[in-house]
């Protein structure tokens, strides 16, 4: 993953930091949103299997 991606992400992720996907420049903004995507899904799945070995 590019540097400044990575860094993107990690401060819309951050808690601590108010940024959000707007903030990002456009021509990095679709592989930001990719990025968020698919760690959201992972997210996702996690949690459905912690819920199913319940």
């Amino acid at each position: 993953m590019d540097f400044l991606i990575k860094k993107f992400v990690e401060s819309i992720l951050d808690d601590n930091v108010d940024r959000t996907i707007e903030d990002v420049p456009a021509r990095f903004r679709e592989r930001v949103q990719l990025v968020l995507d698919e760690h959201y899904k992972r997210l996702e799945e996690q949690n459905t299997k912690l819920e199913g070995a319940d």
